[in-house]
């Protein structure tokens, strides 16, 4: 199935033609353009005709009897933001990695994410508290005090592993 998308709001991206598998979710062709576009799958909405396209179901279901798909790509952030604090830590570890995607797009929405509601730098599995250290850096500065404040209580971390990504990150941010 060929499917074409547009995005509803932003017409700095041009419009994208891809081959998708006719049995492929919905959202895996979300997986396809966040490739292409600085939007993670997380945070994309499709829709035709005001219609919106459910994550799990397969695109042949949405395809006209050509084989084409004509999708509007929306920005929504719900998706990514209840993501963040699902029970489920892959999940969760998934979103903080889209978080960094999304952070090329539109910077002040992620820090505002990652210093207020953003629970990756206090989450319970070490691992996803490493990657969002690394994810806060990819796009904080030294201006970003509330994260900053949050950097530094993982000093104090259990894990050593946290601690020293935390010391090497905020050495980083104060003398980039």
């Amino acid at each position: 199935v060929v499917v074409e998308f547009s995005e509803e709001d932003n017409p700095d991206f041009e419009d994208l033609e891809i081959l998708v598998n006719p049995y492929s979710t919905v959202y895996a062709a979300k997986c396809l353009v966040a490739e292409q576009w600085p939007l993670p799958a997380l945070c994309q909405h499709f829709s035709i005709d005001g219609l919106e396209l459910v994550d799990d179901a397969q695109i042949v279901s949405y395809a006209d009897k050509l084989g084409r798909l004509y999708v509007m790509v929306e920005e929504q952030c719900v998706k990514l933001i209840n993501t963040l604090q699902d029970n489920d830590p892959a999940r969760r570890l998934a979103a903080i990695r889209a978080l960094g995607l999304y952070s090329k797009r539109n910077r002040a929405v992620s820090i505002e994410l990652m210093s207020q509601n953003f629970q990756g730098l206090d989450d319970p599995v070490a691992e996803n508290r490493l990657v969002a250290i690394h994810t806060f850096c990819s796009f904080a500065t030294k201006k970003d005090e509330q994260g900053l404040i949050r950097l530094c209580a993982l000093l104090r971390d259990a894990e050593v592993d946290v601690r020293s990504t935390a010391r090497e990150a905020l050495c980083n941010l104060a003398d980039p």
